[in-house]
């Protein structure tokens, strides 16, 4: 009776260390696919970028990139930073590119947990919250209005195929690029005031290439000019009609014969109207977990038939010239002025 017991233990026992190396190769393996996976998405979505910044006569050797997941931690983007400065954000899933910038410095540099929620929404995973890299907010994941999240397309290797033919072919096709005659402030201080800001740094533009009587001359700093916008436009998080309002308000007040104008939705070709004639445009970026709306500026842009079309802003943290892809999903409303 103990000799069968002892056979049967052990024949117990030798299937349960099989099972336990079945599930445990299972695990290895699992490991391995997922690693195979996401090194040929980096390498697939580094091509994808050198493809776009050849296409845009601008070629430079990406530096390594920094995987970056989504709200709901699946792995979405990768971030390529550029040898002197820039970056280039790539979706690992379909191959878009939601934002570059080739002057400013790759948000992700030195981030832990780097999580991507889209146009100019960059966060850090700590604990089971979120820290805004912008502001050092922190936020939880119920306050965001949307995730991040794209479908996963059935041949990338098809798509990079058809997009290097392009870029052989480019001369059949024209690139066009372009930016208001003057340049906007960086201007930035915390707390949330970017639709004063962004009208603040507006007037400062109008100031310096329209007219000086858009701005008294005792208010033409970033502090003065910003806290004369708050009287107007409102401080802390800031609506359409809060802009369109106070600036109307503002223009009564300064004797100004102008208007401020808003669409309820965004529109490329009035964009490409109004830097056509050298005036900026205030864009209104849903979704954002505090303020619910983030005002940038933008004062230039891109158009490809091959590429896309991209609005080039000032990102309203201080900093110009970031590429936004219009297909991004988060540009909503347009504020602009009618001279």
């Amino acid at each position: 009776m103990e000799r069968f017991i002892r056979k049967l233990f052990g024949l117990t026992f030798s299937a349960l260390l099989a099972v336990v190396m079945l599930f445990g190769s299972v695990v290895v393996f699992a490991e391995e696919y997922d690693s195979k996976y996401l090194s040929e998405g980096v390498n697939i979505a580094k091509t994808r970028a050198e493809i776009f910044l050849n296409s845009v006569g601008k070629p430079v050797l990406l530096e390594e990139g920094i995987l970056l997941k989504n709200l709901n931690g699946e792995y979405e983007a990768v971030s390529f930073s550029m040898p002197e400065n820039g970056y280039i954000i790539v979706n690992i899933k379909d191959l878009t590119i939601p934002e570059l910038s080739f002057e400013n410095s790759n948000p992700y540099d030195n981030v832990k947990n780097p999580i991507y929620n889209g146009a100019l929404s960059y966060y850090s995973k700590v604990g089971e919250g979120f820290v805004s890299i912008n502001d050092n907010s922190s936020v939880r994941l119920e306050q965001f209005k949307d995730v991040y999240s794209k479908e996963e397309i059935a041949d990338k290797e098809e798509l990079i195929r058809t997009l290097e033919n392009a870029l052989k072919n480019q001369m059949r096709h024209v690139n066009i690029e372009r930016y208001i005659s003057g340049s906007l402030k960086t201007w930035y201080i915390s707390g949330g005031h970017c639709g004063s800001i962004a009208s603040a740094i507006c007037m400062r533009y109008y100031y310096d290439y329209v007219s000086t009587t858009y701005v008294p001359s005792g208010s033409i700093g970033q502090n003065a000019l910003i806290a004369l916008m708050q009287r107007y436009v409102g401080s802390g998080g800031t609506t359409t009609s809060d802009l369109v309002n106070g600036l109307n308000r503002y223009f009564v007040a300064r004797g100004i014969s102008n208007s401020t104008l808003s669409t309820s939705s965004f529109n490329f070709g009035t964009i490409k109207s109004k830097i056509n004639n050298s005036r900026p445009v205030i864009i209104d970026t849903d979704g954002h977990p505090t303020y619910g709306e983030h005002w940038i500026i933008a004062h230039g842009y891109f158009t490809s038939p091959v590429d896309g079309n991209y609005v080039i802003v000032n990102n309203g943290w201080g900093s110009n010239n970031v590429w936004l892809n219009t297909d991004s999903g988060n540009l909503d409303d347009l504020i602009y002025f009618s001279k």
